[in-house]
């Protein structure tokens, strides 16, 4: 049952890296399309809009960054008491992966609604 849960834990928190590097590189596109709409467009209001979704995106890759650090550490504890054998899944793991998957379910959230919104304004201003 513990190698069950262990194995179900890694493959999940493997995915969880994969989708925060998509996500990140998304977010580093949709940095420079924005720079194009603010070259191709000067007016006052757009360029406040613009910096908006520029924060937006600084912001969402640091929270990338801090996630992924975090079920990096998850993923090594995981790792470590595979190692040396154990069959049950430490607390700390049980704990924490739940919290992860919140915060990972967020953070998909936040980035899919600004990718949407961002769809919106290069629809709007070009």
């Amino acid at each position: 049952m513990a190698t069950t849960q262990i194995s179900n834990f890694h493959k999940e928190l493997k995915s969880w890296i994969r989708s925060l590097s998509f996500y990140k590189e998304e977010a580093e596109v949709f940095e420079n399309r924005l720079e194009e709409v603010v070259t191709k467009n000067t007016k006052k209001a757009l360029l406040a809009e613009a910096e908006h979704f520029q924060n937006q995106f600084i912001l969402q890759k640091e929270e990338f960054d801090i996630l992924k650090h975090d079920i990096v550490k998850q993923e090594k504890t995981l790792v470590k008491s595979s190692k040396m054998g154990e069959l049950a899944l430490p607390r700390s793991v049980k704990q924490n992966q739940p919290l992860l998957r919140d915060r990972m379910q967020s953070a998909e959230k936040i980035f899919i609604e600004t990718k949407h919104d961002f769809h919106r304004f290069v629809a709007r201003v070009l």
